[in-house]
């Protein structure tokens, strides 16, 4: 969440143009080697998209999961490493700050999610020294482990998707 508080739609749109020799994500667009990504943040994994095929390693790999935050995370950290067998050939993206970026800017284009409140005490982007929110966990409490600091980030079940 401390990642996604930080984050950067207009320079995911930049990190994104590497995706779109593969991936369209207009709205309506369609699939292209990969599927359409528009409206994918809080879909089920490897389903729908218009008929498109998915690798049986990515149908196995989400089995029962959704594109949350923390998934998408995971999936552009390394596509091979997260579903192995994977048609997708790009190898990830390994800076934190991009994935942050792409995972917000991929949200903005037809899902529109709540993001997750940012860690306790952790700065944002309109206020870094913004102070803890009422009632937020002790400073010396100890933080359940995140995915690259994007933290608990689970789609809302209510989201409709």
């Amino acid at each position: 969440a401390a990642l996604l508080a930080k984050a950067d739609a207009a320079h995911g749109a930049e990190v994104f143009k590497k995706c779109t020799a593969c991936h369209s994500i207009a709205q309506g667009g369609a699939n292209g080697i990969g599927p359409n990504l528009y409206g994918t943040v809080g879909e089920a994994i490897a389903q729908g998209k218009g008929g498109y095929a998915f690798s049986d390693a990515l149908k196995k790999a989400g089995a029962g999961k959704k594109w949350d935050f923390e998934e998408l995370n995971k999936w552009l950290t390394s596509p091979r490493g997260y579903a192995a067998g994977t048609k997708m050939t790009f190898a990830g993206l390994t800076a934190g700050k991009d994935r942050a970026d792409v995972i917000l800017y991929l949200n903005q284009q037809g899902s529109n999610l709540p993001l997750p409140p940012p860690p306790a005490g952790a700065p944002t982007a309109t206020d870094a020294k913004a102070p803890p929110a009422a009632g937020a966990a002790d400073p010396g409490g100890k933080a359940s482990p995140s995915v690259e600091g994007l933290g608990n980030t689970t789609v809302p079940a209510a989201a409709g998707k």
